[in-house]
């Protein structure tokens, strides 16, 4: 079956969602900073933040994306089980974000399972 559309074009795409995710940490970090789970808050946003856009440009240049690929995942992994967890089962916007958190996840295993 022909593919519909190329799977460099849906990773590049993916890549610039995962790099504005980035920039939103740093331009949102006041409203952001409730709910780190952990001491130091700021901090955190600013350290996730430019993992997000490093991980981001990795997928659009085509470099590094194995690796890029899985410690994403990690790291959404560990917001779904520290955040959203918590808190999932609660209303509907919070299991709306569980749910979108974990397509996120899924979809940076398998960018770093086709990546080199």
């Amino acid at each position: 079956m022909k593919t519909l559309v190329p799977t460099r074009l849906a990773v590049v795409i993916y890549g610039i969602v995962i790099a504005l995710f980035g920039l939103i940490h740093f331009v949102h970090a006041d409203l952001m900073v409730a709910a780190v789970p952990f001491p130091g808050g700021k901090i955190w946003l600013y350290l996730t933040g430019i993992a997000l856009l490093l991980a981001g440009i990795a997928f659009i240049i085509n470099r590094y994306v194995k690796p890029a690929g899985y410690l994403l995942a990690l790291y959404i992994f560990l917001v779904i089980i520290l955040v959203h967890t918590p808190h999932a089962f609660e209303d509907l916007p919070s299991l709306t974000m569980f749910m979108k958190d974990v397509a996120l996840m899924a979809a940076a295993l398998v960018i770093g399972n086709t990546g080199k």
